[in-house]
């Protein structure tokens, strides 16, 4: 099965469906529809780029993907930055 996964056969045969990405260097890029996952799939197939993590990703997932993420968008929205930053780092696992 995973042999399979990784086939030419089957990452052409999927893109061809639409709205799906990989880095699988088998896909011919014409078989991708959507300009964005074209795009997509160029930076990922890049093998000069470099993919990053940010902060979040090496975060405790309470805080990652819980204070953090939640803290950020009340931010953006206009919330003031310090009861943000002690929210977050209230929420610090002790």
């Amino acid at each position: 099965m995973q042999t399979y996964l990784a086939s030419a056969e089957y990452v052409n045969s999927r893109a061809k469906l639409g709205n799906w990405v990989t880095a699988n260097n088998k896909l011919d890029i014409a078989n991708v529809a959507s300009p964005i996952d074209k795009l997509s799939v160029q930076l990922l197939q890049d093998k000069s780029g470099t993919f990053r993590f940010d902060g979040s990703d090496l975060m405790p997932a309470a805080v990652g993907a819980g204070t953090f993420w939640k803290g950020m968008v009340d931010w953006l929205n206009g919330k003031q930055t310090a009861p943000v930053l002690q929210g977050i780092e209230s929420s610090w696992p002790k």
